[in-house]
């Protein structure tokens, strides 16, 4: 995965949420985006998937030169794929439906094909029983696992985690890390928003820390974790120890 940000600022209510944003990444597999809450992580995020817009700057990700037109980020979202913590699954849908829908509707797949892929899918990640539920008969492991295949499904060339564990218990979190780990394993481009630490040190190959909505600090995981340098970064860690003893 390739991507360059240039100047990128972003204001929601006249309050500056991303402040000259500048990045330069070549061939990254995984990055992770950490920092305090508040801090412009999401919302970099969202810029980059194309759900929002930049206010100002410039972003290149891969081959993609992301520009302010609906248009265009309509069909660049066809292309990449989002979980958010909340799944935003179709609660009157079965989980089969859940995925059959949006390729047959979004991404022109035939009934058939749509179910062949969907099954496929649901049986590589366990949840090929439950095919014929609906979304709140599932655990809320179960639920984010549905929503990482949905997004799997179209085989988008990016896959973007918006604090993917932030909505479930300890025991649930592993379940769901664990599958994105997987997608490591299988080489997915992914740029992951996370508050696990520990799960941010196993799975990305590059790290950015976000503060006050500006990149403080970047690298890969062992020199953020163990080699910081910023006052802002060595804050925010111990705090997280400290919350962790």
């Amino acid at each position: 995965m390739k991507l360059n940000l240039k100047s990128i600022n972003k204001k929601f209510d006249n309050t500056d949420v991303l402040k000259n944003i500048n990045l330069d990444l070549q061939n990254k597999n995984s990055v992770a985006i950490i920092g305090p809450s508040g801090g412009g992580k999401s919302t970099l995020l969202n810029i980059l998937a194309g759900y929002i817009e930049a206010d100002s700057g410039e972003v290149t990700i891969n081959n993609h030169h992301l520009k302010n037109n609906e248009k265009f980020l309509k069909e660049y979202r066809k292309k990449v794929g989002i979980v958010f913590q909340a799944y935003n699954l179709f609660p009157h849908l079965t989980v089969l439906r859940n995925i059959t829908l949006i390729l047959e509707k979004v991404h022109s797949y035939s009934k058939k094909d749509a179910n062949d892929k969907a099954v496929e899918l649901l049986k590589q990640f366990q949840l090929e029983d439950q095919k014929d539920k609906k979304p709140g008969q599932l655990s809320g492991g179960q639920q984010q696992r549905l929503a990482i295949v949905r997004a799997l499904s179209y085989d988008p060339e990016i896959l973007f985690f918006d604090e993917p564990s932030a909505a479930l218990d300890p025991a649930l979190t592993s379940e769901v890390l664990d599958v994105i780990k997987e997608l490591k394993d299988r080489n997915r481009d992914m740029i992951i928003v996370t508050h696990e630490m520990g799960f941010a040190r196993q799975v990305a190959d590059y790290i950015l820390f976000i503060d006050n909505g500006r990149i403080t600090e970047e690298g890969t995981p062992d020199k953020i974790f163990n080699n910081p340098e910023t006052e802002e970064l060595k804050r925010f860690l111990d705090k997280i120890l400290e919350w962790k003893l």
